[in-house]
């Protein structure tokens, strides 16, 4: 379910009264569809990106990276790559990414930490390597902020284990 489309994301509640509002108005209006509320500190602004993975029957496991937000669906900005990643690797998929300007401090920006996003990137390759049940996975959004990275929504999606096979680098 894509929260956004359904109406399923309420921001700045400022305080307790207007949780309750909210919970109230999402109730009513999703009914069945709505199992569970989630609370959550409001983040500070950044650049949302995606980071997302999955075990590919041919390739073994492989992760992405691109915009995020609604962006990643909007425009289909990722990047996959085979794990496990380097360093270097995962320097060049966020390169790759067209949407790096806003990384980068596009029209003035504030510059994001792109090391912060390098790392979330290796760790991530290193749990599906190391994980085969996770079956698959989605940041999204990953908020990069000028210093550090935050994890808004993730979603892992776990079956029985697959049979692991060689790792092979090979590039897209």
């Amino acid at each position: 379910m894509h929260k956004t489309e359904f109406g399923a994301v309420r921001l700045q509640l400022d305080d307790e009264a207007a949780l309750r509002t909210a919970y109230r108005h999402l109730t009513t209006r999703l009914g069945p569809r709505m199992a569970a509320g989630l609370v959550q500190c409001m983040a500070a602004p950044g650049v949302e990106m995606f980071i997302g993975g999955l075990q590919d029957p041919a390739f073994s496991p492989v992760v992405f990276c691109g915009s995020g937000g609604v962006l990643v669906e909007l425009f289909g900005d990722a990047v996959c790559w085979l794990c496990p990643l380097t360093d270097g690797d995962a320097q060049e998929m966020i390169d790759q990414v067209r949407g790096v300007a806003r990384l980068r401090g596009h029209r003035g920006a504030e510059r994001a930490d792109e090391s912060a996003l390098r790392e979330a990137l290796i760790r991530t390759s290193a749990l599906l390597d190391a994980a085969p049940e996770i079956s698959e996975m989605d940041i999204n959004p990953l908020t990069v902020l000028s210093q550090g990275a935050s994890a808004l929504d993730v979603r892992i999606r776990v079956s029985a284990a697959v049979p692991s096979r060689p790792t092979r680098h090979v590039r897209y």
